[in-house]
């Protein structure tokens, strides 16, 4: 089976990027999912010159920070600043959503990521806002028009749109060789494994409500009895450019 460690939240932070590329050089690793909107996006363009194992993403934004067009009334606020994900989620399921500010928004994000000289693999979304209602169907839209893969979160994929299964359990607690162990050891079908490597910075600390978990994840993940495992079951690591 092919399976694809991915890395959300690249470009979050200097701290972010450079766990994530520990990850890749020394572990499974080997596709990430990049944030236009954050700090450490120009670090991270930058050290993709030195990992070119590592495929890129676009994880869209719609809940953290501030927006890269503004002037939106339905996604952010007067300032430009994001919603919550619970609010974005609410303001989806109630059709409250512009769906013309989302396209625009959808459109300066993956136009960052191409102009910084990087062709993306896939798109999913930060919080999974790429699947909500209305917004997914955006989302599929720039898919199509780039021919890109998108994170389906094993919900049924729409025509001409591959999806693999996916794992989103790495994460917290079950961050360890043996949970990892458990599913490497049942995989039936291509699959992605979520995940968030990372080192803490100031940045993560005070932004994120997942940080010190992250380090767990990076310990586990750079732990050769990984490698070992993926060979043991025979499967192959890869990104979403390689099915």
């Amino acid at each position: 089976m092919k399976i694809i460690f991915n890395a959300d939240d690249y470009g979050y932070s200097k701290g972010v990027n450079l766990g994530i590329i520990e990850a890749c050089v020394n572990g499974p690793v080997r596709s990430a999912t990049m944030m236009a909107n954050t700090p450490g996006f120009a670090h991270g363009a930058e050290l993709l010159a030195h990992t070119p194992s590592l495929g890129i993403g676009v994880h869209l934004v719609l809940t953290h920070g501030y927006s890269l067009g503004g002037g939106y009334r339905t996604i952010a606020d007067e300032n430009g600043r994001f919603f919550t994900k619970n609010e974005v989620e609410s303001r989806a399921a109630a059709g409250e959503i512009d769906l013309n500010e989302v396209e625009r928004e959808y459109a300066l994000q993956i136009k960052k990521i191409l102009d910084a000289g990087i062709r993306p693999t896939h798109l999913d979304g930060h919080h999974h806002t790429h699947i909500l209602a209305g917004i997914a169907d955006v989302a599929y839209s720039f898919a199509y028009r780039y021919s890109l893969h998108v994170r389906m979160c094993n919900q049924p994929n729409p025509p001409d749109i591959k999806a693999v299964a996916f794992v989103d359990t790495f994460f917290g607690d079950n961050a360890t060789v043996s949970h990892l162990d458990s599913v490497l050891a049942d995989l039936s079908a291509d699959t992605e494994f979520m995940c968030h490597p990372a080192y803490i910075d100031n940045y993560l600390h005070t932004k994120s409500s997942y940080s010190i978990g992250r380090i767990g994840e990076l310990e586990t993940l750079t732990n050769p009895i990984v490698m070992a495992l993926i060979d043991k079951y025979g499967h192959v690591l890869a990104n979403y450019s390689d099915l």
